[in-house]
Order: C-alpha cells, then structure tokens, then sequence
C-alpha cells in the first residue's frame, strides 16, 4: 500500500499545480506531505454567504478552504465531513456547512480524486442548485436550508465555473441582496 500511496500523493501534487496554473479562480496557497496524510489549503477568489451576528445574510470574498486528504481514503470512503474545512470567513451561512467549518461533500467514494473535492468544493460555495442538499434532516444548518429553499431564484451566486476568470471582488461588496432570517 506505502507505493500505491506514494503514487496518489504525486497524484495529488501534479493535480494541484495543474488547477493552481489552469484557475485564475482558485489559488493553492501551501501544501503538506505529513506522511499519512496531504494536505493544502485553497484560496477561492469568489463570493459566497456568511451571516453576521445581527442575522444579514451577506455576500462576502474571499473564502480559504483546507483540504486533508488520508492514505485510508484509497480504500475506505471518507466521512463526508472530514475532506474540506472552511477556514474563512467565519460565519458561512450555508446548509451543508457545520459550525466547525466542516463542508460535506455528500457521499465521497473510496479513492476519491483531488478534481472532485475541488469541483464540489467550488459547487458548494458558489451554491449550483444540482449540488446544494437543502433536505430537512439532511442538513447541518437548518436556517440556511430554509434561507436557500426561499431564495432560490437568486443562486447560483455566479454561473462562471472553476476554470473562468472569477466575478469581481467588487460584487461581493455593498448593499447585500439577501436579508437577515426573520427580519
């Protein structure tokens, strides 16, 4: 197993730089090799909803995510929420995010590629209606199921994908076009 691991971790590297060289959205910040486990952490240039303590739902940019990716994924499937953390801003306002930061990534296969946790990474965030769980019962944030399911009209957030030139910060910034819950 310690070569096929070896192999994914190379893997792991060469599929990192190609999407730090190919997406003018994303940016790979730092990289770790802790033996048993790889590590990155991310800079997406695009905007996605955070919550302030009065309860507005704001736009905000940028968001760092960190990504650990264990030796046992080659053959066991990752508990969804242990793959992807969003390390900023605080106060995501999304469904499938829990208080930690923890993203779910739904039901991630054994083995699972560097492309799709980036791709769902980068669905969740933008909030792609296909990829967003707003289920009751399947979510860790109630509030902003329901916040999602009311306003889904206005997402996705941008229709650009990973690999295009990002909206402006600017549209992240200024009067929010969403309102607090029960206000």
């Amino acid at each position: 197993m310690h070569r096929i691991w070896s192999n994914r971790k190379r893997s792991l590297d060469a599929a990192a730089g190609e999407f730090n060289r190919r997406s003018p959205a994303v940016e790979l910040l730092d990289r770790e090799d802790t033996g048993d486990e790889w590590r990155s952490i991310w800079l997406f240039l695009i905007a996605t909803l955070a919550r302030k303590p009065n309860g507005v739902v704001t736009r905000t940019a940028p968001v760092t995510v960190g990504v650990r990716y264990r030796e046992a994924f080659l053959g066991e499937a990752p508990h969804p929420f242990e793959v992807v953390t969003i390390l900023q801003p605080r106060g995501l306002f999304h469904p499938n995010v829990a208080p930690t930061g923890a993203l779910c990534l739904g039901h991630p296969e054994p083995g699972l590629s560097l492309e799709f946790i980036l791709h769902q990474t980068w669905a969740a965030l933008t909030f792609n209606m296909r990829k967003i769980n707003t289920r009751r019962g399947d979510v860790v944030n109630p509030e902003a199921a329901q916040f999602v399911r009311a306003n889904a009209e206005r997402f996705p957030l941008t229709e650009k994908g990973i690999f295009e030139e990002p909206d402006s910060p600017r549209a992240a910034g200024g009067p929010s076009l969403f309102t607090g819950i029960g206000q």
